[in-house]
């Protein structure tokens, strides 16, 4: 009996071994889209979460409620913000000249702030960035008021792959979200 043994070639090989890597590079980058959309969803969802609590706490207390954005565009908080002229007030005061007149206005909390992160890779920006000046510390988006209305510039959601509008109907309050297709 002839046993013949057949061995690979060096050729083989290669062929085999670059197939296998053409072949884990493209389940590899199917793999990695998956975490952006599902990072889109989230960074979606924490801001239709925020729109709604900031208006449900406007309509269940009957005051002024804000959504404000930290300077670099991954956190979000609602406040319930309370305005008032109080000249004899203790706590931090901004003056203001009116004709001549100084107007003392106290901006006063109520309830603890509710903050959302958003997931990492996506930030929420002004649709026009010159509504942020350097020295900032938090900018308003969204004031929503006790009546069911509310006030707000268009802001801009960046997800990473894609680009959203953000808006506030200024009758009813209700969050409206749009594909941007502007890279």
């Amino acid at each position: 009996m002839n046993k013949t043994s057949r061995k690979f070639t060096l050729i083989e090989l290669l062929i085999t071994m670059t197939i296998g890597i053409i072949l884990i590079g493209l389940v590899g980058q199917n793999l990695m889209k998956k975490p952006a959309g599902i990072r889109r969803k989230e960074a979606l969802n924490q801001v239709k979460v925020c729109f709604s609590n900031a208006k449900m706490l406007a309509l269940a207390t009957s005051s002024k409620t804000e959504i404000r954005l930290s300077p670099d565009g991954k956190n979000i908080e609602v406040i319930q913000v309370n305005m008032s002229v109080n000249p004899f007030s203790k706590s931090t005061r901004t003056l203001e000249a009116e004709e001549n007149e100084t107007v003392i206005k106290k901006r006063r909390i109520i309830a603890k702030p509710i903050r959302f992160a958003l997931p990492n890779g996506c930030t929420i920006k002004p649709k026009d960035e010159d509504l942020i000046s350097e020295t900032e510390q938090i900018t308003t988006m969204f004031t929503f008021y006790p009546e069911g209305g509310a006030y707000g510039d268009i802001f801009k959601l960046s997800t990473g792959t894609r680009n959203f509008n953000i808006e506030a109907d200024q009758l009813t309050g209700q969050l409206i979200i749009s594909e941007n297709n502007d890279l």
